[in-house]
């Protein structure tokens, strides 16, 4: 089953510390530069051939955003699926792909958990102190591996500047919550920091249609980052992250949940170290840096901890060297050429009362392990700043699967005659089975498969954009097609459900645009519109609406003292599946739309007062079946900022 390469095990062993990814360097380059994540190496918008979206922390902050996960709604062909309220797990699907095809990074920390079928639950990340998100779509599995087969959303957060800044916050309103919080950033001219933490605490609503019981959610985060300039060319850096959260849950294990005194207590804790040079006036860039992950899950049952639990654990090191130059042959070439290696060890463990069940004995508890080692290279090609080629492949070996290899090609042309920039990209993808897939879940729950093949997808887009009234006006329209093979479902025709490959192909094609506009001075209107057929076998995929609609309107007033933003999400119908029968059946989740209005205004020098109406029309909605969602709700709080610079 293996193919084993000594000298690639014996060059990435020898490693031990890895590659600073795109997030940090992004923060190395100036500040009138639009940069996103499309390469393990900073881009600018025009060389970028892959579809993105970029979110800045302006927009989140008027939007009064307080979960990654809400803001993520308005992006093109993603969809949103929280199970019942604030707490609850929240999937992000991609293009149609599943929530574990999409890659989650955090400054340079990769978030999907190995205890948690590899994909990252975004009930736990709040939207405190975040700079910017990038949400790439598409197969980036040629330089960001397994996780990326359908996309990475990258999240970087803020860091520290000259000076001392202060920030305190706290807010309340609707169903018992209340948020607060802090942030202290500074820096001189070789260092930097930035330290913050967020408290949020909420009684929840009862999600399931029946009963009366509230599902409480507690959320506690702190964070730290720092960098240091050893000289002018040689940086490092540390980034880390806690997270402890205690959710209130009903019982679903008959399908449509009911009340119960069901808690699970999360632990997350993430880490990262890093170190760049800048060698050869700035031309040949090496960065090398170490991350790891670590959560647990405890839960609880009346108020008693159970034998129930899992961890997992990542630790990841990674080495990027990247060399630029230029030749001229009649007009200007630049060239890129970048070597990335890593070396991935992943561990899940799980704790559990063995049982006896029609005679057979499973035991849930266990301990698994993966190393995998990867190496990657890619080259950019410019030619005067009007064309733009990028190619990537991708090795990877580890210890469970077959290897694999993975590519991705991507151009973006300027067409000065119609002023028009054509982008496209075409790749391939590769998900590995999950350790939940290979070897099973809590019992009564889940059966592993040790036999599952690795999912297989080959994609591409095509899309043009266009400025319109002297760049107050964008337009983008993106045509994208994929095809998935040996796509892991959960078969329930035996004594336990358990998942196998699919032998037919998993097909997903659609259109995305995004059209922004500046009317007047201080009027800043966006429209994005999806439209995606996603299917296995002929037959719909489930939590994956064919049309997501969603449109803002952002005024600021009294000389930008006061700002007032209108949100507005659609989601048209979806199937889900109904396991309160045997079989299971399909069933319609009705189409729904979220108005959410948020108004703030500066009362004095750094004093900024807020309010927000969140699901202002009450729509009553499900976005997972039998889960229900929070009706009209509205918040309000006070924001402390103090610069001691100014």
């Amino acid at each position: 089953m293996r193919i084993k390469k000594p000298f690639l095990q014996f060059l990435l062993g020898s490693i031990s510390i890895t590659a600073i990814s795109a997030a940090a360097l992004a923060e190395q380059t100036d500040n009138d530069e639009i940069i996103i994540t499309a390469s393990r190496v900073p881009l600018k918008v025009s060389q970028v051939g892959s579809a993105f979206t970029s979110i800045s922390a302006q927009e989140l902050e008027n939007r009064q955003i307080r979960l990654v996960s809400d803001v993520l709604r308005s992006v093109p062909s993603v969809a949103v699926s929280r199970s019942g309220s604030v707490g609850s797990l929240t999937q992000i699907r991609v293009r149609g792909a599943e929530a574990n095809q999409l890659l989650v990074v955090l400054d340079g920390i990769e978030l999907n958990d190995p205890a948690f079928g590899s994909e990252f639950d975004f009930s736990s990340l709040l939207a405190h102190e975040i700079e910017r998100i990038e949400v790439l779509r598409g197969p980036q599995s040629a330089l960001w591996g397994s996780d990326a087969l359908a996309g990475v959303i990258n999240i970087v957060t803020k860091q520290g500047q000259e000076g001392v800044q202060l920030q305190a916050f706290g807010e309340g309103g609707s169903f018992e919550t209340g948020q607060f919080g802090g942030a202290l950033r500074g820096g001189g001219k070789k260092y930097d920091f930035a330290l913050s933490s967020s408290f949020l605490r909420t009684s929840g609503i009862n999600v399931s249609e029946s009963g009366s019981e509230r599902d409480a959610y507690r959320n506690a985060t702190g964070a730290a980052k720092g960098n240091i300039h050893l000289t002018d060319d040689v940086k490092v850096g540390l980034v880390g992250r806690f997270t402890t959260g205690r959710t209130e849950f009903d019982d679903a294990s008959l399908g449509a949940p009911f009340d119960a005194d069901l808690e699970t207590k999360r632990r997350e804790a993430y880490g990262r170290v890093f170190a760049t040079a800048n060698l050869l006036d700035g031309a040949w860039t090496n960065s090398v840096s170490a991350t790891l992950l670590d959560t647990r899950n405890t839960n609880f049952i009346n108020g008693a901890q159970s034998s129930a639990g899992t961890e997992g654990q990542r630790l990841k090191y990674d080495l990027v060297s990247s060399i630029d130059f230029q030749t001229a042959i009649g007009l200007t070439v630049d060239h890129k050429a970048i070597l990335l290696l890593e070396r991935e060890i992943e561990k899940f463990s799980q704790t559990g009362t063995p049982f006896t069940f029609f005679g057979s004995l499973f035991d849930p508890n266990q301990d698994q392990e993966n190393t995998a080692n990867s190496i990657a290279g890619e080259y950019h090609l410019g030619l005067d700043d009007t064309l733009y080629l990028t190619g990537a492949v991708r090795f990877d070996e580890n210890d469970l699967f077959d290897n694999q290899v993975t590519f991705r090609t991507t151009a973006s042309a300027q067409l000065p005659v119609i002023d028009v920039r054509l982008h496209g990209s075409y790749g391939t993808g590769a998900k590995d089975p999950t350790f939940v897939e290979l070897f099973g879940f809590f019992p009564n729950q889940f059966l592993g498969n040790p036999n599952l093949q690795t999912e297989t997808s080959r994609g591409w887009d095509i899309g043009a954009e266009r400025f319109f009234f002297d760049d107050r006006a964008r337009i983008d329209v993106t045509y994208f097609n994929a095809n998935l093979r040996n796509e892991i479902r959960t078969d329930f025709s035996g004594l336990l459900p358990t998942p196998i490959n699919e032998q037919s192909t998993s097909r997903r094609n659609g259109v995305e645009v995004a059209i922004s506009a500046d009317p007047v001075e201080d009027w800043r209107l966006t429209f994005t519109y999806s439209h995606l057929r996603s299917t296995e076998g002929g037959e719909r995929e489930i939590r994956r609406p064919n049309t997501i609609l969603s449109f803002q309107s952002d005024v600021a007033f009294a000389q930008d003292r006061g700002n007032v933003n209108l949100s507005l999400d659609y989601n048209s119908d979806r199937l889900d599946d109904d396991f309160s029968t045997f079989p299971a059946q399909r069933r319609v989740l009705d189409s729904f739309v979220l108005l959410n209005i948020a108004g703030s205004f500066d009362v004095a020098d750094g004093v900024k007062v807020f309010g927000r109406v969140e699901n202002a029309l009450d729509a009553d909605y499900q976005e997972v079946l039998g889960f229900e969602t929070r009706g009209i709700s509205a918040f309000g709080g006070l924001r402390v900022d103090y610069d001691w610079n100014s």
